[in-house]
C-alpha cells in the first residue's frame, strides 16, 4: 500500500474535527443564520472524498491481489466514516434540504 495513505487519513481526520468544530459554531450562532463558509465546509466534504478515490485510482492503482483487497477494505471503511461526517455536519449545522412547491 503506499505510503501517503496513512498521512492522507491523519490530515483528513484534522479537517473534519475542525469542519465538526465549526458546524457546532455555525449551529449555536445567536441569530440562527447559517453563513456561507457552512455550505462550502458540507459542499467540500460531499465532493472532497470521491474526487480523492478516483484521484488515487488513476494514480495510484494496487500493486497485487493482497493490496486489492486492502484497499478496497480501506475505501469501504472511508466510504462509511465519509457519508456519516457529510449526514453530521448537515444535522448539525440545521441545514435544509430543498424543498420543492
Amino acid at each position: 500500500m503506499n505510503r501517503k495513505i496513512p498521512l492522507i487519513g491523519f490530515v483528513s481526520t484534522i479537517l473534519a474535527t475542525i469542519s465538526l468544530v465549526i458546524a457546532c459554531f455555525v449551529r449555536f450562532r445567536p441569530d440562527g443564520e447559517i453563513p456561507d463558509c457552512a455550505y462550502f465546509v458540507l459542499g467540500f466534504w460531499v465532493i472532497a472524498p470521491p474526487v480523492w478515490f478516483l484521484f488515487e485510482y488513476f494514480y495510484w492503482p494496487p500493486n497485487g491481489t493482497g493490496e486489492v483487497d486492502k484497499i478496497k477494505h480501506l475505501h469501504d471503511l472511508a466510504r462509511n466514516i465519509w457519508v456519516a461526517l457529510v449526514v453530521i455536519l448537515a444535522a448539525i449545522m440545521g441545514v435544509k434540504w430543498p424543498i420543492t412547491p
